[in-house]
C-alpha cells in the first residue's frame, strides 16, 4: 500500500495481526425501530460467581440512537505485568493534566502503591473519550466501571487517569486482571465486548449531557474532514463510486461541503487524484483498508522523520506476515495516542526504514540497539545482540 508523505510515496505492507479488541468509533445505531427490544449476551468463566455457562441477557433501552452522544472506546487485553506497570507510568507522564501538570490518578485503590500491589500480569487496558469535551471525564469514568459491574458481576481492583492534551479529552482506565475476589476478569466473546462497551460509555454521556445537538452534529462533521482514519464521511462516498471512480452524484447530497473538503484531504495523502479529463476524483485500490490501518498505527507518518531513509524506502513492516526483520532502532513508540499499542522504527542494513508496530512493551531496548523482531509460536519476539555477553 502506498501513501503520499510531502509529496512522496511511503510503501506499507500490512496485515492485521494483533488478537485484540478493535479500536471503536463512534457508530450509528440503527435508525428503524424494532419491534422487540435488542438483547445482547455476554458469557462469562467458569470461575465467575454465577453458575456454569450462565448466561445474563442485557436489554438495551430504547434512545433516539441517531443523535446520542458520541463516546469512543479503545480496550485491550494483555497478559505483561512489564507493559501493565509501564501503562501505569505512562498515564501520569507530566504535561497530559488540563493544567499542563502530571495527571491525578483515581480509581478503586487509595493511591498508585495499593495498585501496584495488587497488579498481575492479565490486565483491561481501556480509552475512554467522549466527543464533547464539556463531559466530566471522572463522572463518566466512575458510571462506566460501576455499570459494567453491575452486568458483570465483578468487583475491580482499577485506577483512571485523564488526560487533556489532545483535541479530544479522554481517560486511560487499567483494570486489573484479577477481580477483589480472586477471579479472573474475562469478557467473551470479544465482538459482544466491544459494542457494548461503546454503547455503555455513549448512553452514559447522553444522560450526562443530553442529546446532540444540530450544531453538535454539524461540527463533528467539520473534524471529519481531516482525520487519518475511516470516517462517517467516507461512508458517504462509497455509494457513490463505483470501479475506483467517484461520480458527481454526491454534490447532491446534503454534506456536499464536508465531502468536498474530505476529497481534497484524501488526495493529500495519496487514496485519491482528481482527474481534469473526466472531472471528478479516481481512488486508490484498498483506500478503506489503508484508512482503517492509519488510525490503528497512528505513529506510523511521525516515525519517518526518524527512519533516516527516502519516503519510497520507509514501509510498515508485519514480522507475522512479511518474516523477521533486522536493524538499528532509531525510535521508540511507548504509547500510541488512542492506542495501547507500542512500535520501533528500525534502519536496516539495506538502507530500509521500517515501522514495526509491536503489542508488548519492547523491555530492555534503546534508541541505536540492534535487534532483530521474529515471530515464534504466533507471538513476536526481540533479540537484542546489544545485550549479549
Amino acid at each position: 500500500m502506498k501513501f503520499n508523505f510531502k509529496n512522496k510515496s511511503i510503501t506499507m505492507n500490512i496485515v492485521d495481526t494483533h488478537d485484540d479488541i478493535e479500536i471503536l468509533k463512534p457508530k450509528k445505531f440503527q435508525k428503524k425501530q424494532h419491534s422487540t427490544p435488542i438483547k445482547s449476551t455476554l458469557y462469562f468463566p467458569k470461575s465467575h460467581s454465577f453458575s456454569n455457562k450462565t448466561k445474563i441477557k442485557i436489554t438495551k433501552t430504547k434512545l433516539k440512537s441517531s443523535i446520542m452522544q458520541n463516546c469512543s472506546v479503545i480496550a485491550k487485553y494483555r497478559n505483561d505485568k512489564t507493559g501493565h506497570l509501564k501503562n501505569l507510568e505512562y498515564i501520569q507522564k507530566e504535561g497530559k493534566a488540563l493544567n499542563g501538570e502530571k495527571p491525578e490518578l483515581y480509581g478503586s485503590e487509595i493511591n498508585e502503591e495499593e495498585y501496584k500491589n495488587k497488579v498481575v500480569d492479565k490486565n483491561w487496558r481501556i480509552i475512554i473519550s467522549p466527543q464533547q469535551n464539556n463531559i466530566d471525564l471522572n463522572t463518566l469514568t466512575k458510571s462506566f466501571i460501576e455499570k459494567l459491574e453491575f452486568e458483570t458481576g465483578y468487583k475491580f481492583t482499577w485506577i483512571a487517569a485523564n488526560h487533556y492534551d489532545t483535541d479530544n479529552f479522554h481517560t486511560h482506565l487499567l483494570i486489573n486482571g484479577i477481580d477483589k475476589n480472586g477471579r479472573d476478569v474475562r469478557f467473551l466473546p470479544r465482538e459482544k465486548v466491544s459494542q457494548m462497551f461503546r454503547q455503555y460509555a455513549q448512553t452514559i454521556c447522553t444522560q450526562m449531557v443530553g442529546y446532540r445537538t444540530p450544531r453538535d452534529i454539524d461540527e463533528d462533521f467539520n473534524r471529519m474532514e481531516r482525520k487519518n482514519y475511516l470516517t462517517k464521511l467516507d461512508k458517504t462516498l462509497v455509494p457513490y463510486i463505483t470501479n475506483n471512480t467517484l461520480n458527481r452524484g454526491y454534490l447532491k447530497s446534503k454534506r456536499y461541503v464536508n465531502l468536498t473538503k474530505r476529497l481534497k484531504y484524501l488526495q493529500e495523502i495519496g487514496l485519491c487524484e482528481y482527474k481534469k479529463e473526466i472531472g471528478t476524483y479516481t481512488f486508490k485500490n484498498g483506500w478503506i483498508e489503508q484508512l482503517r490501518l492509519l488510525g490503528k498505527y497512528n505513529t506510523f507518518y511521525e516515525g519517518f522523520k526518524y527512519a533516516d531513509c527516502t519516503a519510497d524506502k520507509y514501509s510498515l513492516h508485519d514480522p507475522k506476515k512479511d518474516g523477521p526483520v533486522t536493524g538499528k532502532i532509531t525510535k521508540i513508540f511507548t504509547m500510541q495516542k488512542n492506542s495501547n499499542n507500542f512500535a520501533v522504527v528500525l534502519k536496516t542494513k539495506e538502507g530500509r526504514g521500517v515501522y514495526v508496530p509491536l503489542n508488548f512493551y519492547p523491555e530492555n531496548c534503546h534508541d541505536g540497539d540492534n535487534i532483530k523482531i521474529e515471530v515464534k509460536n504466533n507471538r513476536a519476539y526481540i533479540n537484542n545482540f546489544n545485550r549479549k555477553k
